[in-house]
Parts: structure tokens; sequence; C-alpha cells
């Protein structure tokens, strides 16, 4: 009914107009299943992973301060391998 009514270029230019907005829509649906494509996320855990490397080999903070607050978190820490003994040394 509607076949004869509509002009040739304005049927092209819908169909045209429907077909970008579906393909847009698939492409944004492989993005959201597949991001490691588009977000910088194994430079960033490059990055934590050598910044935690540094921290760990870096010597101990003096813990002083903590020490006279919360002593039972400083010995905890030790407790469990976190901090480094006055020498320098792990526990």
């Amino acid at each position: 009914m509607l076949a004869g009514t509509v002009p040739p270029l304005l049927n092209a230019a819908w169909a045209a107009a429907v077909g970008f907005i579906y393909i847009g829509i698939d492409e944004l649906g492989v993005d959201v299943e597949q991001p490691f494509r588009i977000l910088p996320l194994w430079q960033l855990c490059h990055l934590a992973q050598a910044n935690i490397e540094e921290a760990l080999s870096s010597p101990a903070m003096p813990l002083s301060a903590n020490e006279h607050a919360l002593p039972e978190c400083a010995a905890a820490a030790r407790g469990f391998g976190l901090a480094r003994a006055p020498g320098g040394a792990r526990r």
C-alpha cells in the first residue's frame, strides 16, 4: 500500500539509517563482551605489579609513631611477615 507513495531515495536513506543503528548496537555489544581491546587493563596491571614490587623491595620505614599508637597492629603485621624487623630483615 505504501510502496508507491514513498520516494526511492527516502526509502534508501531510512534503510541506511536503521542499518547503521543496528550495526552500532551490535558493535557496542562486542565491546561490552571483550573490553580488553579498548581499555588499557594490561598496562594498568603491569604498573600495579611494578609498584608493589618496588614497595616490597624498598627499606622499611620507621614505625616508631605507629608502634606506640597501635602496638597490636604492628605486632600482627610482623606476625604475618608484612613488617620488617628493626635491622631491615623480614621476620
